[in-house]
C-alpha cells in the first residue's frame, strides 16, 4: 500500500511539474493540455477509488498556487469532474479503449467548462463561449487520444514498481 501511495504521490507531482514548466513548451499555445487532468482522469478510470478524488483536489490547488491567482478553480473543477466520473462512469466504462478515450474527453470537457465558468465568474470580460470552442474542445480530444497510453503507462508502471518479486 506505502508503494502504491509513493507511485502515485510521485506521478502527482511529476505530473504538476511537467504541466507548469516543460508541459507549456509542447504543441502550441492554443493547444496545451492540462497534464494534471490528463494524469488524473485516466487515474480514475483505472483506479476508480475515493482517495483519487481528494489527491485530484489537492493537485488542483498546487496547480492553482502556480498558475494562476485564482486559488480553487482547478481544485473545484477537477474535485468535481472527478466525481462526476467516479459516479457515472460505473455504467458504461468497461475498461476498453476506445471508451476510456471518449470518458477522458468527455470528462475533461466538463472540467474545462467548470474552469471556464468560474473564471468568468471572476473576470466577466473574459469571453468564455469563444475559448471553449477554440481551446477546450480539442484539448479536450487530445485528453480523449492520449488517454489510453497514459493507462497503459500507469498499468506498466504498477506491474514492474507493485507487483512483488519472485
Amino acid at each position: 500500500m506505502m508503494r502504491m501511495f509513493l507511485l502515485y504521490f510521485g506521478l502527482g507531482i511529476v505530473a504538476l511539474w511537467w504541466h507548469v514548466t516543460l508541459g507549456r513548451a509542447f504543441l502550441t499555445p492554443d493547444l496545451r493540455p492540462n497534464w494534471v487532468l490528463l494524469y488524473l482522469l485516466p487515474l480514475l478510470l483505472h483506479r476508480p477509488e475515493s482517495w483519487v478524488l481528494f489527491y485530484g483536489a489537492a493537485l488542483g490547488l498546487a496547480l492553482d498556487a502556480l498558475s494562476h491567482l485564482h486559488i480553487g478553480v482547478y481544485a473545484f473543477s477537477f474535485l468535481a469532474t472527478l466525481v462526476l466520473a467516479r459516479t457515472t462512469t460505473n455504467w458504461f466504462y468497461s475498461g476498453i479503449p476506445l471508451f476510456l478515450g471518449i470518458a477522458t474527453a468527455f470528462f475533461s470537457l466538463i472540467s474545462g467548462l467548470i474552469s471556464l465558468l468560474l473564471l468568468n465568474s471572476l473576470e466577466s470580460e473574459l469571453g468564455w463561449g469563444t475559448l471553449f470552442w477554440s481551446i477546450t474542445v480539442p484539448t479536450s480530444v487530445l485528453h480523449g487520444l492520449l488517454a489510453p497510453v497514459v493507462v497503459w503507462g500507469l498499468t506498466r508502471l504498477e506491474h514492474s514498481l507493485l507487483e512483488p518479486a519472485s
